[in-house]
Formats: C-alpha cells, structure tokens, sequence
C-alpha cells in the first residue's frame, strides 16, 4: 500500500524540517503526526543511541499543531509510543516502511455471536461452502453469502494456505540482527530482504535489536551452504552486524508464506522417472506444487480455474486438494484479516530455565492461549517454540489501550521457572502477519489439556474440512 502525502502537508512538513532539524512525519490512523530525533553518544564505542519524541502535527490543511496537546492527542501519544527511531517514519513521496494498521479504537473490537461463527468458520475452513456456513447460523445459503462478503469488507479478508514447510524440507528461523555502527534506511533493508524467498518477513522492532526476520529456509546442504550461510552472505555485506539465528518450532498460529518462497520450493518438484519408482523424501508432486502455490495466493481460487490455469487435467486440483490435506502437507485454507485496529504487535520471549519448575506451571500459559476474549482476533498470532536456549515466542497484536509490558508481567505471575523479555515491532516490511478468529479447541494446546485430563468438558468440536 503506497503512502500518500497531500501537498500542503508536505510543503508544511519541508518548512518545518528546515526550522527544526531532524524531524520526522509518521502518517498514523489518517492523521500526520511529527517527531523529532535526537541523539546521544554511548559509551566510549563512538556509538549513538537514537531517541524520538512527539512534536506535533500536521492538518491536511496544513496548519502545524505544536505539542501542546489535547488529551486525545496524548492518550495517542502514549499508545504509539513505539513509533521511535526509525520506525513507521515517512518521508514525502517515499514508502519507507508500512506500519502496522491502527484504526480509531480503542480496544480490540469485539463481535456479535454470528460475527465470531463465520469468521471462526472461515478461519478454519476457507473454502467452506455457504449452505453449510447457513445451516450451522440457521440461515440460508444466499443469506450467509451477503453475511460472509460482509465480513470480507469490514475486515479484509484474504483467504491463503496454511501449510507445514516441514514436511517438505524446509526449517523454520527466528532471526535478530543488531547493527553495530550505521543502520541501514528502510529502502536498503527492502532492496536486502525482498528479494530472498526464504525471507516471509522483515520487520522493525525497538528496544536490544533492530530487524527481526521470519525465515523458511532448505534444510539440505547445497553447494557448501545451508540456506542460512546464503542468507547472510548476501544480505547486508556493506554493514557490521550481529546475527542471532534461532530455529523454531510453529506450536500457534502461523506466519503466512510469501509467494516467492516457491521459487524455492520449484526444486523440490519430483517427476516420475522409470529408474526411481518412488519420490525422494521431502518432494513434491508437480501437479500439488501447483495447487499449493495457487492457493497461497488466493485460497478461494475454484477448483476448475486451477485446473485450466495450470494446464492440469480436470479434477487434478480437487484430487490434490483433499490428498495434501490427508498427508498433513496442507493443514486448512484460512482467512487474514488485514484491516484491523492494530496498534503495534508484541513479542514476549521466555527462556526456560528450570525445567521442572515450568512444567509445574505451564497450564497456566496453556489456558492463556486457548481463552476467548469475544474479539475479532485470537489473542495470539503465533507461537514459536525455541531452540538454544530453549525457550517460547508468542506473538500477539496490540491494539490501541493495549500494554505489553502488564501482559508480560500477567505471564510472569504465572509461570514460573522462567525468564522474560519482550520487544516491539514497529513496522513491516517484507510480509505480513495474520491475525484470524481461530477454533482454539483445535489447538495443540487444548488437545494437550484434554489429552491430560485437566479439561473437565471437552469441547463438542465441528468438523471443519467437512464444511
């Protein structure tokens, strides 16, 4: 989405930085908003550490509105208080980040009873037929076609593929890189990352790092390199850097894959050959390749126009649909929702670091996870478990009233064991997260708490592929 900034306020914005320095525009919730930079030398490295603080705004008439705020203008200040540094900054006529969608509430919306169902609904089945998306409201066919279309409006909707990059290869990373003398622009990290298809995401964050990277890479060994040592061999050579590689495991939710990524996946694809009668490990079909790869782009996609797109015999996509889905390769077609009030997204981080001790406590964070809130979202977006040290992610979006920090602290009341830290995440930009009203009673969680008893009533689950 390409930032415009009307006229006025740019030639307001030109003025101002001429009069004032180092300012900086950030457009937030339709408004433009000011900040000015400072910074101050840190330790006897020569090193600067880079400051930001609200300065105002800019009316699109504009007229420059200094920082005597309103209470409106402060309460604002304070739940955006993450935009520092480099983050969410715009330049005129530049896009140098896009941050994270916020709207005009206050809090995560909530929804109506019927809201909750067809997005549920859609979140774990995106491909569900409407007469069965009524028949579960009650209502007709028709009926729930106007319902779902308008939801997909009010809320984004993008419908997508959510898959196991495991079971074909491929290894899942988090990783942190600290800048040790200057920071790349916004422009430079795009031109790095993008790119580089094992890369889902690049995004900023504020506090102990500066870029965070959600990583898909080839767990084989080509030409002397894993797909990590490609990675930071070819990304960022101009700057002194430190990388903290992390592989993860995904235990929640997911981060969606970006089209690129079956460039990579392109040679993997096996075909049938008289001197190999079964595919190696870790391959793929050409014809479920092509399914995979259309429905990542479009999960509503008919079965008939891949069929025709892709050159395959009729009914070749509905066969490798259900197939994919039978191996576990493709785990739903989903829904993410794109324009919600998200103010900024968090990351709490617990290294374990006495096992038993957490164990002792670790239903508590089970619970946690599966608790319906009424929102428009599931409270967390992903879940990653950590290696070295071993350790949990969770990702979750704040929206505006929001406080990380209480949350972290609500986590640390209960689970022991553990140590803390979180971060945020200031702006994208490569990828996306998806934010989606997901079943939790399907959840890893859930089935390990009724696994062990320590649900007394099961949940009467629906059959979602079936829809």
């Amino acid at each position: 989405m390409k930032a415009s900034i009307p006229k006025l306020v740019a030639e307001k914005y030109t003025e101002l930085k001429a009069e004032y320095g180092n300012i900086y525009l950030s457009k937030i919730g339709g408004r433009f908003y000011l900040y000015k930079v400072s910074y101050a030398d840190q330790g006897k490295a020569g090193n600067k550490s880079r400051t930001s603080e609200y300065f105002g705004r800019i009316t699109e008439q504009g007229a420059f509105i200094k920082k005597s705020a309103t209470k409106e203008e402060k309460e604002l200040e304070k739940a955006m208080a993450i935009v520092k540094s480099h983050g969410m900054l715009l330049e005129p006529q530049k896009q140098n980040e896009r941050p994270i969608k916020s709207g005009s509430e206050t809090v995560a919306p909530t929804v109506t009873e019927e809201e909750a169902k067809i997005l549920t609904i859609l979140s774990m089945n995106g491909r569900a037929r409407m007469k069965s998306i009524g028949k579960l409201l009650g209502i007709s066919a028709q009926a729930a076609t106007r319902k779902v279309k308008a939801l997909e409006i009010k809320y984004g909707l993008k419908y997508t593929a959510e898959f196991d990059p495991y079971k074909i290869g491929f290894q899942e990373y988090v990783v942190l890189i600290k800048f040790l003398d200057k920071v790349p622009t916004t422009e430079e990290l795009r031109a790095a990352f993008e790119p580089l298809p094992m890369v889902q995401l690049c995004a900023l964050v504020k506090g102990e790092y500066d870029v965070l990277l959600y990583v898909v890479a080839d767990m084989e060994i080509k030409a002397g390199e894993s797909g990590l040592d490609v990675l930071r061999n070819r990304a960022l050579q101009n700057y002194q850097c430190l990388w903290y590689v992390k592989a993860v495991l995904a235990t929640y939710g997911f981060i969606p894959t970006r089209p690129q990524f079956f460039e990579m996946l392109a040679d993997r694809i096996w075909h049938r050959r008289p001197d190999l009668k079964k595919p190696p490990l870790y391959s793929i079909f050409e014809r479920d390749y092509k399914v995979l790869k259309d429905l990542n782009i479009n999960g509503k996609k008919s079965y008939q126009d891949i069929d025709k797109d892709n050159g395959l015999p009729q009914g070749s996509a509905r066969y490798s649909y259900y197939k994919m889905l039978e191996s576990g390769l493709l785990k739903r077609v989903t829904i993410c929702q794109t324009n919600l009030p998200v103010s900024y997204v968090g990351i709490i981080q617990f290294n374990r670091l006495y096992i038993p001790a957490f164990q002792a406590s670790r239903d508590n964070l089970r619970f946690d996870v599966i608790a319906d809130d009424n929102l428009v979202s599931n409270r967390y977006t992903a879940i990653f478990n950590v290696r070295d040290p071993d350790g949990v992610l969770l990702i979750m979006p704040m929206f505006r009233g929001g406080n990380l920090n209480k949350k972290t602290d609500e986590l640390k009341s209960k689970l022991k064991g553990v140590e803390f830290s979180n971060t945020v995440i200031t702006g994208l930009i490569v990828g996306d997260f998806c934010y989606r009203r997901f079943d939790n009673s399907y959840s890893m969680q859930y089935e390990n708490l009724a696994r062990e008893k320590k649900i007394e009533t099961e949940k009467r689950r629906i059959p979602y592929s079936e829809l």
